[in-house]
């Protein structure tokens, strides 16, 4: 048992980590997601089973890479597919390889529900990349 009171302990940690890392300020109440990567690289992208529902959300990439210095670029979605699955994609990439922090910020909460993103982070030129879903409580 004493053997895995450390590794529990650890892992609690890094989760508390995760959740209290910085955020902007204008990022509250909004779903937010962190990747790290090697590489100083990381990308974004996001879908819906209805499209509709992302149609002219603005969407706030947020970048802490490099030399710290917070990176947002804001980027409105259009859906131009009119059905089926729409995806957008937005890579971030410095030099240097020190490693950051990312997040993905639905700045209309009252909109964006049931949200698919796909992360990847580039670490030492290699993907690792998982598919995190958002059920967004802020929306109607």
């Amino acid at each position: 048992m004493k053997k895995l009171r450390a590794p529990l302990l650890v892992a609690a940690c890094v989760a508390a980590l995760t959740v209290t890392a910085a955020a902007p300020a204008h990022a509250a109440g909004g779903n937010w997601l962190h990747v790290s990567g090697g590489q100083g690289k990381a990308s974004w992208t996001w879908s819906s089973s209805n499209p509709a529902n992302l149609d002219g959300i603005t969407l706030v990439a947020w970048d802490q890479k490099c030399d710290n210095i917070g990176v947002y670029t804001y980027m409105r979605i259009v859906n131009e597919l009119g059905s089926g699955k729409d995806t957008r994609k937005h890579t971030d990439s410095c030099s240097g390889g020190e490693s950051g922090v990312g997040g993905l910020i639905w700045r209309d909460n009252a909109r964006v529900k049931g949200v698919t993103v796909y992360v990847c982070a580039d670490v030492t030129g290699t993907d690792i990349c998982g598919w995190s879903y958002y059920d967004n409580p802020y929306s109607s």
